[in-house]
C-alpha cells in the first residue's frame, strides 16, 4: 500500500506540474535576461543528481559543450527538461554503455542540446506517440522503471513554453537521440556611459 500511495503521489505531482506549465505564459521578450541559465550548469546538476541511478545501472553519463552557452529558460525548468531526458537515457541504456549531452549553439538564436545514448532505441511506430500523456513505448516495463507515461510530455511542454522544441530520432538496437532546441539568452544592453 505504501508503495502504490507514493506512485501515485508522484504521479499527481507529475500531473500538476504539467498542468502549470502548459498554463503558464510562453516567455516573454522582456523576462528573458531574468530568465537566463546556463545550459552546461544545469546538465551537470541533472547528471550529479541522477548518479546514483546510472551507477546502479552501471551506465557512464557526460556533458560536453560551450561553457557560456545559456538560453531563455528559467534555471529550474532547464533542469527538469535535462533530468527527465536523461533519466530515460539511463534508464533504457545497457549496461557499460554511455550517455552524451552536447552543447552547442545551433545558430545565432537558438541553443542546441543533444542527449545521445546506446541503448535500445524506439520503434518507427512509437516515435510519433513518445510525446503523448501516460505513452509508454514497453508498457512491461513500466512498473520496474517507475515510470507514467509523463516525462516526456513534460519536456515537451517546458520546451515549447520556453519558445524552442523537442525532437527524438531512434531506431531499435542502435540508440535514441534526443533535441532540444532553445531561446539563446539576450544580453542585457550595455549601460551608457556618463
Amino acid at each position: 500500500c505504501e508503495v502504490d500511495c507514493s506512485r501515485l503521489e508522484e504521479l499527481v505531482g507529475r500531473m500538476l506540474a504539467l498542468a502549470r506549465i502548459e498554463a503558464s505564459e510562453p516567455e516573454q521578450a522582456g523576462d528573458t535576461v531574468a530568465q537566463s541559465t546556463v545550459l552546461i550548469d544545469g546538465a551537470q546538476s541533472a547528471i550529479a543528481q541522477l548518479r546514483p541511478v546510472a551507477e546502479v545501472m552501471q551506465v557512464r553519463v557526460e556533458a560536453s559543450g560551450h561553457s557560456a552557452l545559456a538560453a531563455a529558460i528559467a534555471p529550474e525548468l532547464w533542469q527538469t527538461l535535462c533530468t527527465n531526458v536523461l533519466l530515460n537515457a539511463i534508464q533504457y541504456s545497457g549496461a557499460h554503455s554511455t550517455v552524451r549531452v552536447m552543447l552547442a549553439p545551433a545558430d545565432e538564436r537558438t541553443a542546441r542540446c543533444v542527449i545521445a545514448d546506446q541503448g535500445q532505441g524506439i520503434a518507427a511506430d512509437a516515435l510519433a506517440h513518445v510525446f503523448h500523456r501516460f505513452y509508454r513505448g514497453d508498457p512491461s516495463r513500466s512498473r520496474a522503471s517507475g515510470g507514467a507515461g509523463l516525462g516526456l510530455a513534460i519536456c515537451k511542454a517546458i520546451a515549447e513554453q520556453a519558445g524552442g522544441s523537442i525532437a527524438i530520432n531512434g531506431s531499435p538496437g542502435v540508440g535514441t537521440t534526443v533535441t532540444i532546441l532553445l531561446p539563446l539568452a539576450v544580453s542585457p544592453a550595455p549601460v551608457a556611459a556618463i
